[in-house]
């Protein structure tokens, strides 16, 4: 995607089965740069019949939990700075021009 001039994030994580942690553990450790990290919140629909239909819960439970702790300027991991798409992509075109 870089070769071609589209922005993207250095790195990509999140879980791939319903089994796995809710909150990856390299969130807690990461590197410089833009990790965007892939979640699938929602409400459980037994009816679904999804293998990540509980994992959905557990996902938004979750995003829902650290909102809170923003909203009281909590550290939630290290120095990392929360930002969304346009914030981290802004801040890739501004290094790139100093």
């Amino acid at each position: 995607l870089r070769e071609r001039g589209i922005p993207t994030a250095d790195r990509l994580i999140g879980r791939t089965r319903s089994g796995d942690p809710a909150e990856p553990e390299e969130l807690r450790e990461l590197p410089p740069g833009i990790t965007e990290w892939v979640v699938h919140p929602g409400r459980p629909d037994p009816e679904s019949e999804s293998s990540y239909d509980h994992a959905r819960g557990e996902d938004l439970d979750l995003l829902l939990k650290l909102r809170v702790r923003e909203r009281f300027d909590t550290p939630v991991w290290g120095a990392a700075r929360r930002a969304n798409h346009a914030e981290a992509f802004g801040l890739i075109r501004a290094r790139e021009t100093d």
